[in-house]
């Protein structure tokens, strides 16, 4: 009985790391003020391709792939972890957070005003999230 309990124990554990280790891109954007009311975007991508942006959605086999290929490509991985124009919590606030292969990448930007130039691998990522989520919810 206690053998039986132990590989259930280990089997479920096996399941557990496995979850973590999904790929997952999130995208967010919001007021930094977090004032109430404040439109926010939140898009979500699992590594089954199920997706959520104002509802579910699904990629088909190889958008996935495709999608985490083409973030690369905009040098996305180069960039560092916070973006900050400084000061007091006003303008926009963004994130993208990307979980692949065991690692995870995280780029802030923090108190983006229209003077403040967000780099351009954050931009084309955040995009090519934006035009995946939008056509699959058409």
């Amino acid at each position: 009985m206690v053998v039986i309990l132990f590989l259930i124990m280990a089997v479920v554990g096996c399941v557990s790391e496995k979850e973590q280790e999904k790929p997952v891109i999130e995208y967010f954007e919001t007021d930094c003020s977090m004032d109430s009311g404040a439109d926010e975007t939140y898009i979500r991508i699992d590594s089954t391709g199920d997706g959520y942006y104002k509802q579910p959605f699904k990629l088909e086999d190889g958008e996935l792939a495709e999608l985490f290929g083409d973030i690369e490509e905009t040098g996305f991985y180069d960039l560092e972890r916070d973006y900050d124009e400084g000061g007091y919590d006003f303008g926009t606030c963004k994130s993208i957070h990307i979980n692949r292969d065991n690692s995870t990448k995280e780029v802030y930007i923090h108190n983006i005003t229209t003077s403040f130039e967000i780099p351009s691998a954050f931009t084309d990522s955040e995009e090519l999230i934006k035009l995946v989520a939008e056509e699959k919810i058409r």
